[in-house]
């Protein structure tokens, strides 16, 4: 993959308010893409890749499982 994203990390206290993606396979491996929206305390909204992220209460997620495959190429 060719495309370069840039990173940031982020300490605190977040809330979760769009989480948005796929999950498909690449040469046998799992490959999840994510797009996140977080809003921290004051309201403060950051947006974009999520690379890596810790839930440490909980996190209330839907997953569609459609019968088609994906497959990145």
């Amino acid at each position: 993959d060719s495309k370069k994203y840039s990173e940031k990390t982020l300490e605190g206290i977040f809330e979760v308010t769009s989480l948005i993606g796929t999950v498909g396979m690449s040469e046998g491996e799992p490959v999840v893409h994510l797009h996140i929206t977080i809003s921290d305390e004051s309201m403060t909204v950051f947006g974009g890749h999520l690379a890596k992220g810790r839930v440490s209460a909980t996190l209330e997620m839907v997953l569609t499982v459609f019968q088609t495959s994906f497959e990145k190429i």
